[in-house]
């Protein structure tokens, strides 16, 4: 068995995060241009990578939304390094809604574009 040079360093959760992160835009037919050098130097703060969910945080104070996650600062351009920041759960959710609406506003309008989707 070979080991990829590239992820020397680097623990096996935290790779399986960043390749299933990559294989998910994949799956949605979004662009990804991060390399896993990138993946990792935006995700630096080792306390916001430990606080890293798509799960609900269940205690006395929490919204139900307190993780942190990856997304796009623009949902219509590739996963790069200028286009992805890290933001709470609750914010990405609010956002993912936005988007959500105004994709179901254009479909019905009849002007959709598969905004996200590859050319």
């Amino acid at each position: 068995m070979t080991y990829d040079k590239r992820y020397q360093g680097i623990l096996h959760s935290q790779r399986l995060a960043f390749l299933r992160s990559r294989a998910q835009a994949k799956y949605r037919e979004e662009e990804w241009h991060l390399t896993v050098e990138e993946f990792f130097w935006i995700w630096r703060d080792p306390e916001v990578w430990a606080t890293r969910s798509r799960k609900s945080t269940n205690g006395p104070k929490s919204n139900g939304c307190m993780g942190y996650v990856l997304t796009r600062k623009d949902m219509n351009k590739a996963w790069s390094l200028p286009n992805t920041e890290i933001v709470t759960r609750k914010e990405q959710l609010t956002r993912s809604g936005i988007v959500r609406r105004e994709r179901h506003k254009e479909k019905k309008n009849g002007t959709s574009d598969n905004i996200n989707k590859k050319s």
